[in-house]
Order: C-alpha cells, then sequence, then structure tokens
C-alpha cells in the first residue's frame, strides 16, 4: 500500500513526532498521526483530501491525516471489511459509501441511498443543509466505531454494457454489478436484475450485462471499453462518503482534537458538493468523446421504474425512523423543484444537435497560408505560410501544418461538434472551445466569426475555405471494423533490441475510432483511424501512424509501417507488425 500523507508538514517518526514553536520558542507539542484507510487504488477523493488540510488546519497542527490508499483492493466485501478493520484497530480512521452500513446491521442512512429518492446534487445539497446525514452517524457506536462526519459524494448512474436500462424491462435478466449493499441488492431485484458485487476499481466487466457507477469512475477505469450506454437521467443515488474512527483511537483524543475532525467536515460539505458536481460533469465529454452513448429516459420510463421499485420502499418505511428521514426528503424535493441531474453529449435538449456527419462530410480537408497571412497577427511576424490539412471523422479532428521547410506537424487535436450554424472544436490538451459561423457547399467547408480564439487561430482556421480533397471511406466497408488480438513474446521484443510487455494485446476498429488495450488490460492508446486503399492512417493524441493492411478471413496482417510523427516509434512497429491479428468479434 501506497501512503499519502495531508495535513502539517512535518518529519514524523511513530505515531508522535516533536514540532518546534513557530514563534521561535522552545516549547514543543505532539503531533498525532491517524492512519486512514481509504479503498481508492491512488489519490482518495477531492472530498477527503479537502477534508485532511481542514483537519491540520483546525487542530493547530496536533493532527495529521496519513492516507493508507487501495485497502482491500480487489475484495467485493471491502466497505464492511473496512469497518471491521477500523473497530479492531488496522486503521485509525476510514472512510465507506452509505451504502454498505445495513449490511454491517446499521439501517439509518438506508433513506439518503432510497431507490432515485435523491437524484439531483441541488437535493442532495439541501439535505445536507438540514444536517439529515449527520444525524445518521449516531448509530454507529454499535459497530464499535464513532461516526466523525458525513460528505456528499457523485450521483451513481446505470451502465449499459450492450444496451441503455431505462424500463424494468430493460433490467429483466441481467447481471448488474453494484458496490455491496442491502438497499442497492433489492432494489435492483424488484426491477428483476440478479445483481454482483464488485471490488473497488475493478478493472474487469466480464459476465455484466450494467454496472450501477459513477461516471468518473466509468472513464478512470475506461469501462467504455466494454460498455457503451450510460441512461442519462437516471440516477439510483448518491454516494456519500460516511467519515469515522475506532472508538478507542477516538476516545484518546482531545476534546479540541475531537471538535476538529468533526469541525472539519462541517466546513468541507460545500466544497464537497462542487467536487461531486465536477466529477460528474468532468467525465462527460471525455466518455463522449471515447463513444459512450448517453438514452434519456422519458418520464413515462421514470414513472415505470418508480412502480416497480415501491417494494423497496414499503420494506424501508416499516422502520419509523427511516420513513420519518424519508418523508423529510420527499417533502425538500418537492420544494427544490428539480428533476434528474442529466448527462448529455451534447449539452442541448435531444434532438437540437445536427451529426457531424449530417452536417459536414467525415474526410480529409486542405487550404494553403502565404507567408504574409500567416505573419499578420503580432507575434507571429516569423511565422512561414504553408499547407494545412483538416480530418475530420467521427466527430473528431486533426488539423496538420507544414510551414515553410519544416516537417509536417499535428498542430491541433480534439473534437468538434454542430449546432444549427455554429461550428464548435475543444482542444483536447488544454479543453479550450472555439466557436465560428459554418457553410459547406459540397465542395468547400467555409468557417467565418471565430470566437474565444486567439489571433492565430482565426488565420488559420478562416482565411480560406477548407476545400474537400477526400471523402473518408466507410470503415465497415473497408473490412477494418472489429476486434483483433495479438500475442507477443519475449523475443518478439529481443529482436528489436526492445523490452516490452508479453501476453496478449488488442486492438478495436469501429466507426473510425481505434481504441488498443495491453496485455494486462490497461489503456494502450486511442484515436482515430482513416482507410484508403491498402493502407491506413492512425492519428493518436500523441502520435500518427501509416501501415499496409490486408485482411484474408478473419485474420489481420499490418506491414510497411511508417511515422507520420510519434516520439517513440519502435513499440509500435513491433506490436502491429510481429504477427498477424486474429478477430475475436
Amino acid at each position: 500500500m501506497t501512503a499519502a500523507v495531508l495535513g502539517l508538514a512535518v518529519v514524523v517518526t511513530g505515531c508522535n513526532a516533536q514540532a518546534g514553536d513557530r514563534a521561535g520558542g522552545n516549547a514543543t507539542k505532539d503531533v498525532r498521526v491517524l492512519t486512514f484507510a481509504q479503498p481508492n487504488d491512488g489519490e482518495p477523493p477531492d472530498q477527503l483530501v479537502a477534508w485532511a488540510e481542514q483537519v491540520g488546519r483546525l487542530s493547530k497542527g496536533s493532527l495529521r491525516i496519513e492516507f493508507k490508499d487501495a485497502w482491500r483492493l480487489g475484495e467485493p466485501g471491502y466497505e464492511t471489511g473496512t469497518i471491521e478493520d477500523v473497530s479492531m484497530g488496522k486503521a485509525d480512521m476510514a472512510w465507506v459509501g452509505a451504502r454498505a452500513f445495513d449490511r454491517a446491521g446499521v439501517t439509518s442512512f438506508q433513506a439518503l441511498v432510497a431507490p432515485m429518492l435523491i437524484d439531483s446534487h441541488a437535493l442532495q445539497a439541501r439535505v445536507f443543509d438540514e444536517g439529515i446525514p449527520a444525524r445518521m452517524t449516531d448509530d454507529l457506536d454499535a459497530l464499535g466505531v464513532v461516526g466523525v462526519g458525513v460528505l456528499p459524494g457523485p450521483m451513481r448512474k446505470v451502465l449499459g454494457v450492450s444496451k441503455p436500462f431505462a424500463t424494468p424491462e430493460d433490467f429483466a435478466g441481467a447481471v448488474i454489478g453494484m458496490q455491496d449493499s442491502g438497499v442497492a441488492e433489492q432494489t435492483l431485484a424488484a426491477l428483476g436484475a440478479t445483481t454482483r458485487p464488485m471490488p473497488s476499481g475493478a478493472r474487469q466487466l466480464d459476465g455484466l450485462d450494467g454496472y450501477e457507477q459513477q461516471l468518473s469512475s466509468i472513464w478512470a477505469n475506461h469501462y467504455e471499453l466494454a460498455a457503451k450506454f450510460v441512461t442519462a437521467n437516471v440516477n439510483l443515488w448518491p454516494r456519500p462518503l460516511v467519515l469515522f474512527a475506532g472508538k478507542k483511537v477516538f476516545d484518546s483524543l482531545s476534546s479540541e482534537q475531537r471538535k476538529a475532525l468533526r469541525r472539519a467536515v462541517d466546513e468541507s460539505v460545500q466544497g464537497a458538493l462542487e467536487a461531486s458536481r465536477s466529477e460528474d460533469e468532468e467525465a462527460v465529454p471525455e466518455l463522449c468523446q471515447a463513444g459512450m452513448r448517453f438514452p434519456v429516459a422519458t418520464d413515462e420510463n421514470l414513472r415505470s421504474l418508480e412502480s416497480a421499485v415501491q417494494p423497496v420502499y414499503d420494506e424501508l418505511n416499516a422502520d419509523p425512523q427511516t420513513k420519518a428521514t424519508i418523508d423529510t426528503i420527499l417533502a425538500l424535493k418537492a420544494e427544490v423543484g428539480a428533476g434528474p441531474d442529466s448527462a448529455t453529449c451534447s449539452g442541448q435538449p435531444s434532438g437540437s444537435t445536427r451529426s457531424s456527419s449530417d452536417a459536414i462530410p467525415d474526410g480529409t480537408y486542405e487550404m494553403t497560408l502565404t507567408d504574409d497571412e500567416s505573419r499578420r497577427c503580432p507575434g507571429d511576424e516569423g511565422n512561414p505560410g504553408g499547407p494545412f490539412e483538416l480530418q475530420l471523422r467521427n466527430g473528431e479532428v486533426q488539423q496538420y501544418e507544414q510551414r515553410g521547410d519544416q516537417a509536417r506537424e499535428l498542430g491541433w487535436f480534439g473534437t468538434y461538434r454542430v449546432f444549427r450554424d455554429r461550428f464548435e472544436l475543444t482542444e483536447s490538451s488544454s479543453g479550450n472551445t472555439l466557436t465560428a459561423l459554418w457553410s459547406f457547399d459540397g465542395k468547400a467547408l467555409t468557417l467565418s466569426d471565430m470566437q474565444n480564439g486567439a489571433c492565430g487561430d482565426a488565420t488559420v482556421w478562416t482565411t480560406h475555405p477548407w476545400v474537400l480533397k477526400q471523402r473518408a471511406a466507410d470503415p465497415a466497408a473497408s473490412g477494418l471494423d472489429g476486434t483483433f488480438q495479438t500475442t507477443l513474446t519475449k523475443a518478439d521484443w529481443s529482436s528489436q533490441g526492445l523490452n516490452g510487455p508479453v501476453g496478449t494485446f488488442t486492438q478495436t476498429y469501429q466507426d473510425g475510432i481505434v481504441t488498443a488495450t495491453e496485455p494486462d488490460g490497461d489503456l494502450a492508446f486511442r484515436g482515430t483511424y482513416t482507410v484508403f486503399r491498402d493502407r491506413v492512417e492512425i492519428v493518436t493524441s500523441e502520435d500518427t501512424l501509416v501501415a499496409n493492411w490486408e485482411r484474408k478471413g478473419d485474420r489481420l496482417r499490418f506491414s510497411d509501417m511508417s511515422s507520420g510523427g510519434c516520439v517513440d516509434c519502435g513499440p509500435y512497429a513491433v506490436v502491429f507488425t510481429s504477427h498477424p491479428w486474429v478477430k475475436v468479434e
């Protein structure tokens, strides 16, 4: 396990350390280090990082949080196991989702995760404003732990492997992955599904038809490689973070230190709300670019789901405390008046965005700047002109330039979309967005009235029409579409003087998008591909590759690989050309 330490920056030995008086005197004070178990294989959630910093400040440096990452990594029951670990003193503190406590015998948090009840960040904010989650921690003493507080979390949606989930019929007979929870199991069973508890950060979705998951985790774990749908406006429940400490540990702290832990939660709630919104919102454009689809459930669909999960509410309402809390949240929901938060690729109502392929043909476009045109902007006086090439494919765009005697290079890479008369470009590396008016006369794409960019952006994009030189071939017609695998040995690498991963590599070509994974399942690269006769060009955010290709039955072979521009081309040649690729689906 790795340890991430936040709080007062001092050197620590053992469980305590001495820190000098900041005023310059001889006074010393003990610094108490609290080990904090967290399941993420990597950095803790932003909500926790902010809380840990507040602890250091509010305790005046007497407390420091040391995160123990990847706690119980790979275990489906990691959350209930973590509760037990803290009660037994294996870690001083931890967090788990509010969903997990009913498996440990505490049901006070169930109202927070009642199906489709808290379905927007606006409502979650009101629930926290009313102090409802904080009161739920009182029942944790029975588990040998002490509740420190609760922080807001992201919305959990339904990821569909091969279809969206918008009605009870969609769930019927499906196997749905979940983080283990009694309410989650009851809800998905009421919808007709079978559940499978999953570990934190599970890399594979083998055997699943769907997964209840948050958008940021879908992207971080690259589930878009195996699944293609997220129902945009079906939010099953939020994932609040419950922070708790071992009873003996908590009792050993001073009164001021206990207050610091809890006050830090109170002062972190607003930031945690903002972080949760950001988690949901920032993952959407990445997933959209990767080809994820976000179908919207109709009002009738939502009503059918609510009706199907009514038996879950009947059981929850049998507990007077849970019923009272659900009734309070329902009243707040009526006051807030917000519908379920929805994730969409276009940011526009359904049907308002024209498909890029309908509006502007995919293909290769060209234009040329003169030296005078290229040097018109301040700071660009030394820039020579030259030919520019624009490649549009499936909502992705690459722009190449060759100025003067310089080599051809990738000047711009990102995504584009068309809305009415506006053409919007978003650069992948910076996230910067340019917009312009557009027209296409069947031969050339003309952009004008560019906004948000610098003078040089307008020069390149709008000075001349971009003439369509070659329409993109239909990848389905090319025969390159499909998923292919090849296996490399140590000898394959050593024969080229290289050392690389051994095992089975996978590439998927579909609708102009290529995705490659390494033997351990990690993403190797993602990009676009264009086929012209027996040549294929692959463009990633960093590299451009060109090769001959030949398909005979289920066997695909690459040869004569050359670089259109890459930092280190050797490994590509080994992976692509050492052996034939065999189609697996």
